[in-house]
């Protein structure tokens, strides 16, 4: 029987465009570039939702997209979207390339919304198996909603390297998963009696993953992926993978399987 999940949080649209420099402006003191290529993706929640879904899960997804951005994640098989707002979440990055690929600028269109759904409530979230948050800061991740999670069987991650909030907005919630911005890795025992979370989960890029449930730290050395240009969405990819497969007892488990697909999204041609 396929594993039921709720997931809630905020769509990003990634978009890329790379760019060869060929001079500079003699009118206005800008870069003259060809462009080379762009493409576009779905990322923060939404590639969890995909992944989640690709991996064998019936997803649940509350976001906020236009109906357009809503059909193309509902082509994914084993995914339902429910819109908490009809608004779609920009991130463009522009890459200079010239011997090597670097970012160049990033452009951010993204505002914080106030969803427009009441939903789900009381008597649907118990029917899932699990509840994942993927909170990026903008509206879909509610109080009115975390009020109502099931905190016994929610995992949780928010992204808040730039931002006043903190993870102890989840106190007391199952599972916390983090990078080394949100969990730092010689703090992980302090947070986590802190914010009285059952697991905490410490991501490190390829350095090292670190879970302590209170009574045993485990290690685990990442694979490393040779010759990646492009680090987005890996820790999406983690997040998916562990998701899927923790059932409150296989953190080692849980852990190695998140790790693989963030190993088996790195290595896709668009990031080498």
């Amino acid at each position: 029987m396929k594993k039921l999940v709720l997931l809630i949080g905020d769509t990003i649209i990634d978009k890329y465009v790379y760019l060869q420099p060929t001079g500079f402006s003699l009118e206005t003191p800008t870069v003259k570039c060809q462009k080379i290529k762009e493409r576009q993706e779905l990322g923060g929640a939404a590639n969890v939702a995909i992944k989640m879904a690709m991996l064998g899960c019936e997803v649940d997804f509350i976001t906020s997209v236009s109906e357009s951005q809503r059909k193309i994640l509902e082509s994914t098989p084993g995914l339902n979207v429910i819109c908490a707002a009809k608004r779609d979440q920009v991130k463009e990055r522009f890459y200079l390339v010239k011997d090597e690929t670097y970012k160049y600028l990033q452009i951010n269109d993204c505002e914080v919304i106030s969803p427009d759904i009441v939903w789900p409530n009381s008597k649907t979230v118990p029917l899932y198996d699990t509840i994942v948050v993927s909170d990026y800061r903008l509206g879909v991740v509610s109080s009115q909603i975390l009020k109502i999670l099931p905190k016994n069987k929610t995992i949780c991650q928010m992204q808040v390297s730039d931002s006043n909030e903190k993870i102890s907005k989840y106190k007391g919630f199952h599972c916390y998963v983090g990078n080394r911005d949100e969990i730092p890795k010689e703090n992980i025992s302090e947070i986590h009696r802190h914010n009285k979370f059952d697991v905490c989960v410490a991501t490190d890029g390829e350095k090292e993953i670190i879970a302590y449930d209170g009574i045993e730290k485990i290690n685990y050395t990442p694979k490393r992926a040779e010759g990646v240009n492009d680090y987005h969405g890996a820790g999406d990819a983690f997040y998916a993978g562990f998701c899927t497969m923790y059932d409150g007892k296989n953190l080692r488990d849980a852990i190695m399987f998140g790790d693989t697909v963030a190993y088996d999204y790195l290595k896709r041609g668009e990031n080498v």
